[in-house]
Order: C-alpha cells, then structure tokens, then sequence
C-alpha cells in the first residue's frame, strides 16, 4: 500500500470517531437558535422600562412640588409689628390698608391672599378694605367680618371694640354664639356679652388718626397706660389711690412730660423724669 493510501485510511478512522455537529438537520439548528433568541433580552425592551420609569418619576416630582408650593403659600406669614411710640400704614396684597397705632400687631398669608382675606390682629389698627371676597380680622375676643368698609378695632385692656364707619360690618363673639351687624358711626364691645351703641363723635374714637388724645371717663391706670404707649416711656405710679377716672381731650405734645404735666395737674400730682424714658408720678 502506497503512502498516499495508507493516510487516506488513517483519515476515515479518525473521522469515524469524531462527532461533529454539522451533522444536525437544518430543523434541529433552527429550533437551538431561536431557543437561545427567545432567552436573550431584545435591546429595545431596556428603553422601554427605562422611559416609563422616567415618567412616573417626573410626576411624582410634579405632584410633590404641587403639594409643596400650596402648603408654602398656605403657610408663609407675614407679620407687622408696630412699636411703642410708634405708628404706621401697611398695604395689604389686594390695596386694602391698615393703620396701625403704637403696640399692635398683624399677621397674615400674603401668597393664600386671592384665595381668603383673613389677618389675626391685636392692639387697635383702622382699616379701610377693598371690595372683594370676605375679608375676616381675628382677634383673641372677637372676629370681625365685611366686604368692602372702613372700621376701626381695638383689642385694648381685655376689650373688644369695633367702630364701623363706613359700609357694614359684622361682629361675633369668640367666646359665645352672639353675632351683630354694624353701620356706619355704630360701636360694638365685647365683653361678657355684645353692647352695641351708635356714637355720635368718630372723631373722638378715630382720635389717635389724627395725633390727638381723647380720654373719657377712662381709668387712670389705662390713662397712664396709653401714655407709656405713645411715647414707649415707663410710668412708676406712687399714688395712695389711683382708681379714679380722667377725662381730657387734646393734641399729642411732642414729648412725654408736656403731656404728663396735662394730666397730673388736674389731680394735683407731681411727676419726676428719672432718666430718658422713666418717669415717676407721685402725690403732693
């Protein structure tokens, strides 16, 4: 046997022996490969979950900035402080204004203003409100209501005042379920219950507008008290009786002792300046 022969042999065995895989039918191929298309993930399927993640992600972040800007707006105060010796004029966020006379204060949502007028107050401040939704002063004794008005409040010695002077106004009892409406030059005070009077003299009552003191039949505690008030002073009091009444009308002295002198001449008191703001009131 030639040599050529003899490897040609030698091939036959060896290929006998091997198992190769080309040996598979077409069908067998075809149903191996489309088994392992099936288990591989197509490359769009990741683009598709990646977008609709994206976009819940996106809403939830809207919807939390939503809830965020509404309760900042519904939250967000202001508050103006008017000092002793002091006052002062503040314009609301819809052109409605208050004055606010020495030792008051307010507060108020100025972003949640177009949805509801409402302001806590305290001391004794005019306001004059644009027409609009209701527009609600609270304070700790009463709550005053109206639409478009002038009126005057006062919150002064545990007392509740409210003067209307133009419009309709609307007060209520925080303590009670007592409510009256007011009209122009009608005074209402809240203490155990709801007086309602008609005053004849605005002037006196809005008196403090105009840099004047109007003090009738007023305890001189609460005169005294006023005083400190209008000119941040500080009052000692040596009096062996003091519960007596002051009546006195006149403009606001630039200093305190001018306006002291006016007082405490009509009972025969004397008075001392200690240092820049005290002063002590004593008897002859």
């Amino acid at each position: 046997m030639s040599n050529k022969d003899q490897h040609s042999s030698q091939s036959d065995d060896f290929l006998k022996q091997v198992e190769i895989p080309f040996q598979k039918s077409k069908e067998v191929v075809w149903a191996d490969l489309s088994a392992k298309l099936a288990d591989t993930p197509t490359t769009k399927q990741p683009a598709k979950v990646i977008a609709m993640s994206f976009g819940k992600i996106a809403a939830a972040a809207t919807v939390a900035l939503l809830l965020g800007l509404g309760l900042f707006s519904k939250l967000h105060t202001n508050t103006i402080i008017c000092e002793r010796g002091k006052q002062l004029e503040h314009k609301l966020p819809d052109g409605s204004s208050v004055e606010l006379n020495a030792e008051s204060s307010l507060t108020y949502h100025p972003y949640w203003w177009t949805i509801k007028r409402e302001i806590n107050f305290e001391g004794e401040g005019f306001f004059e409100v644009e027409k609009g939704s209701n527009f609600t002063v609270i304070s700790n004794k009463g709550t005053t209501q109206v639409l478009g008005t002038s009126f005057n409040i006062s919150t002064r010695n545990n007392n509740y005042a409210v003067f209307c002077k133009t419009g309709k106004v609307r007060v209520s009892s925080n303590d009670s379920d007592e409510k009256t409406i007011l009209t122009p030059d009608m005074l209402a005070e809240i203490k155990d219950n709801i007086k309602v009077t008609t005053s004849k003299d605005a002037k006196a009552i809005l008196s403090w507008k105009d840099d004047r003191f109007h003090f009738e039949a007023k305890p001189l505690p609460q005169v005294f008290e006023e005083i400190e008030r209008q000119y941040d002073i500080t009052i000692q009091q040596q009096l062996s009786n003091s519960a007596v009444s002051y009546t006195g009308y006149f403009n606001k002295p630039d200093k305190a002792d001018i306006a002291l002198n006016l007082i405490c001449q009509s009972f025969g008191f004397t008075f001392v300046k200690l240092d820049e703001h005290t002063f002590r009131i004593s008897q002859k």
